[in-house]
């Protein structure tokens, strides 16, 4: 899939844009009830990233090149059968999310700001029964972040001091395969 275009800005540092990347996420449920599935999610994406810094104020921090964002956790899914052979369904997600920036400008160009947060996210996906074990589904979902941390790398004005990181719903599209047993 793709996740779109979206904001990611740790405090102290100018606001960073993400742009266009690339998805994968796989999901494991268990029908538990006739309009409902429980289970577990991971998702991995990287975001191309800009950043603007304005003269003056905060330390200038060039944040740029990517962002790599991973998630996992558990899911609970509201069902309902269109068809024998169509289902839409409705996605919570609660879990815990891992990012990492680079940042350039430093003495390290390899120099990273990791963070860690909580994750909640909304979904929705459409999936057509191609086959008795096969179908295909097509997915909207937002992950987002209200609460976390990122940590500033040592070669920073800030060395190893954790700052406040949430960010809003980040949005993604996909379609994919889903085995059914």
């Amino acid at each position: 899939g793709v996740v779109l275009p979206s904001q990611f800005t740790p405090q102290i540092v100018y606001p960073t844009y993400t742009g266009v990347g690339p998805v994968g996420r796989g999901e494991i449920t268990l029908r538990a009830l006739r309009f409902l599935e429980i289970g577990s999610y991971i998702s991995v994406s990287e975001h191309p990233i800009s950043h603007q810094t304005p003269g003056g104020g905060a330390p200038n921090y060039d944040v740029s090149g990517s962002i790599l964002l991973a998630s996992g956790g558990a899911l609970v899914k509201l069902r309902w059968d269109a068809a024998p052979w169509a289902a839409l369904r409705f996605a919570v997600t609660v879990g815990l999310n891992y990012e990492s920036f680079s940042l350039k400008g430093l003495a390290s160009d390899n120099a990273a700001m990791p963070g860690f947060g909580l994750q909640v996210g909304l979904g929705l996906d459409f999936r057509l029964r191609v086959t008795d074990h096969l179908g295909i589904v097509a997915m909207f979902g937002m992950l987002s972040q209200p609460v976390g941390t990122a940590t500033f790398p040592k070669e920073t004005a800030h060395p190893n001091k954790s700052v406040g990181f949430a960010f809003q719903p980040d949005a993604f599209l996909g379609l994919g395969p889903e085995l059914m047993f």
